[in-house]
């Protein structure tokens, strides 16, 4: 495992996001990518999660944003 881990490291890395959405209410939802995204795509990523706003109610694992560079966005907690 240390070996793949190290070749894609160096050849394509991902990140896991963790952030935080607008809820329509002006609370805020934590959120984070279901699968990692390319390192390189995370500046772009947060600029689009910091643009978009959830609607209510929101459980843990509602999908937030489908498509966020090959990973969709899921809520970490409830709000209702």
């Amino acid at each position: 495992r240390g070996k793949d881990y190290a070749i894609n490291e160096c050849t394509a890395p991902v990140r896991t996001v963790t952030s935080t959405v607008m809820c329509e209410n002006g609370d805020l939802v934590s959120v984070k990518t279901k699968n990692p995204i390319p390192k390189d795509k995370i500046f772009e990523a947060m600029s689009i999660i910091n643009k978009t706003v959830a609607k209510l109610p929101i459980s843990v694992g509602d999908i937030i944003i489908e498509d966020l560079f090959g990973s969709p966005l899921v809520a970490t907690q409830d709000k209702k």
